[in-house]
C-alpha cells in the first residue's frame, strides 16, 4: 500500500514538474521576443490612463481614438494595473506586458487544485494540468496585451468553479463566502467568463447542489 501511495506521489510530482517547466516556457518565451505588449491592448492602455487621470473614478468615456467609446467594460483589471502603476511606478506598458502572463501562470496551480478535487486523484489531476498548460487556447489570448482582463477572468473563473464545487460538496459557510467573492471578481473582470461562470455554477448545482 505504501509503495502504491509513494508511486502515486512520484507520478504526481513528475507531471506537475513538467507542467510547471513547460507551462512557464510556452507562456514566457513569446514575451522575450519583444519589448512591447503582444498583439493588442491599445484601448486597455488608454482606459488605464483615463482611470489614473480621473483619480480612479470611472470616466463616462475612454479617450481611445477620441471616439467617445463608453467606459463600460468590467474595470477590475484596469484598477489593478492602475494601482500597480501608482504604487510601483512601473510603466503601464510594462504592466500590460507582464501582468497578464503572471496571472496566467497563477492559474496553473489553481487548475491543479480544481482537478484534484473533481478527479480525486493526484496523478490524474497532474496529468490534466500538464495537458491544460500546453493547450494553446489556455494561455495565448491571456498573455497578450489585451489579456489583462481575459487572464484575470480566467483565473477567477477557475476559482469560482472550485469554490462552488466545494460549497456544494461540503456545505460550509467558508466556501459560500469564497464563491461569492470569486464570482463577483469574474463579473468585474470579463463578461464572457462571467456568463460561463453562471452556466457552470448551474451545472454544478444540478449534479451536486440539489
Amino acid at each position: 500500500m505504501k509503495n502504491v501511495q509513494s508511486h502515486a506521489k512520484d507520478v504526481t510530482a513528475f507531471f506537475l514538474l513538467l507542467a510547471f517547466i513547460f507551462g512557464l516556457a510556452v507562456r514566457l518565451y513569446p514575451l522575450f521576443k519583444t519589448n512591447f505588449p503582444l498583439v493588442d491592448g491599445g484601448m486597455f492602455y488608454s482606459m488605464i490612463m483615463d482611470l489614473r487621470a480621473s483619480n480612479f473614478t470611472l470616466p463616462a468615456f475612454t479617450s481611445y481614438n477620441q471616439a467617445n467609446i463608453p467606459f463600460a467594460y468590467p474595470p477590475l483589471g484596469f484598477y489593478l494595473a492602475g494601482l500597480l502603476n501608482l504604487l510601483t511606478n512601473i510603466s503601464v506598458l510594462d504592466i500590460l506586458r507582464w501582468l497578464p502572463v503572471s496571472i496566467t501562470v497563477l492559474n496553473i496551480p489553481l487548475f491543479y487544485l480544481l482537478s484534484k478535487n473533481i478527479l480525486d486523484s493526484g496523478p490524474k489531476a497532474a496529468l490534466a494540468t500538464l495537458i491544460f498548460t500546453l493547450t494553446p487556447n489556455s494561455y495565448w489570448w491571456n498573455i497578450v496585451g489585451g489579456g489583462l482582463t481575459r487572464s484575470l477572468g480566467t483565473l477567477l473563473f477557475t476559482a469560482t468553479v472550485l469554490c462552488v464545487y466545494q460549497m456544494y460538496r461540503h456545505r460550509s459557510s467558508f466556501w459560500v463566502v469564497a464563491a461569492v467573492f470569486s464570482a463577483a471578481g469574474v463579473v468585474l473582470s470579463h463578461p464572457a467568463w462571467a456568463v460561463q461562470s453562471a452556466v457552470v455554477s448551474v451545472v454544478l448545482w444540478y449534479f451536486f447542489g440539489r
